[in-house]
C-alpha cells in the first residue's frame, strides 16, 4: 500500500535518511524500475544513470523520498514502509517510535541478513547503528538514542 509523504512519521523519515543517503534514492528507484539487462551491463548502467537523472530533474526531494519509501524492499516479501510497519509491528507508518523506525531503516541494506526473524542479534546491532547515525545527524538526542538502544527488538511473529 503506497502512502503519501505526510503519513510517514518524522522518526521514520529521519531513520531512512540515516540509513540511506537521500542522494542515492533516485539511483535506487531507477534500479528497481530497470527490469532487464539486455544489451549488456554497460548499457544497463547507462540507462539506469539516465533514468536516475530524469527522476532528479522531474521530482522534488519530498516526492523522491515518498517514491523510494513506498518501493523499498524490507525482506519477507514486504515492499513499502506502510506494509513493513504493519508486518513487523502491526502499526501504521505514522505511529512508529524511534527504535521501530530505526529497525525498519536498518533492513534496507540487506533485508535477509538483518532480518529480526532470522538474525535478531544482527537486526539489533544494525538498529543501534541507525540510532547512532540519527544522533550524529542531529535527528535524535543522545538520551533518546540510549533509551531506544536499551530496548530489546520487539516484533510481531510471522
Amino acid at each position: 500500500m503506497a502512502i503519501p509523504f505526510d503519513h510517514i512519521d518524522k522518526r521514520l523519515q529521519d531513520a531512512l535518511a540515516a540509513a540511506e543517503s537521500p542522494t542515492s534514492s533516485p539511483d535506487q528507484i531507477a534500479r528497481t524500475l530497470m527490469c532487464n539487462h539486455t544489451g549488456g551491463m554497460g548499457k544497463y548502467h547507462l540507462n539506469s544513470f539516465r533514468l536516475s537523472w530524469h527522476i532528479r530533474r522531474r521530482f522534488s526531494e519530498k516526492q523522491v523520498f515518498t517514491i523510494y519509501a513506498n518501493r523499498a524492499y524490507f525482506g519477507s516479501g514486504v515492499t513499502g514502509v506502510e506494509n513493513a510497519s504493519r508486518q513487523f509491528f502491526r502499526k501504521d507508518a505514522d505511529s512508529l517510535n524511534a527504535e521501530e523506525a530505526a529497525l525498519l531503516a536498518g533492513l534496507l541494506r540487506a533485508p535477509n541478513y538483518f532480518s529480526p526473524y532470522k538474525n535478531p542479534d544482527k537486526a539489533l546491532q544494525r538498529r543501534n547503528q541507525i540510532l547512532e547515525s540519527m544522533v550524529a545527524q542531529g535527528k535524535l538526542s543522545a538520551s533518546d538514542a540510549a533509551r531506544a538502544e536499551a530496548t530489546p527488538v520487539v516484533i510481531v511473529t510471522q
